[in-house]
């Protein structure tokens, strides 16, 4: 649903998952940090 392919997105959460934003689990995702996550997502100088 979210228009973007498995590979990108086990990429992306792999690198933030080495940032500590994020920590992820059997079918789960647990978000860590979601300040830093909110300024990715609104592309703000960090």
């Amino acid at each position: 649903m979210t228009g973007t392919t498995l590979h990108t997105v086990s990429r992306i959460l792999s690198v933030w998952e080495e940032q500590g934003l994020v920590e992820g689990g059997r079918q789960r995702i647990i978000v860590r940090d979601p300040h830093k996550l909110f300024m990715i997502a609104e592309d703000m100088p960090q």
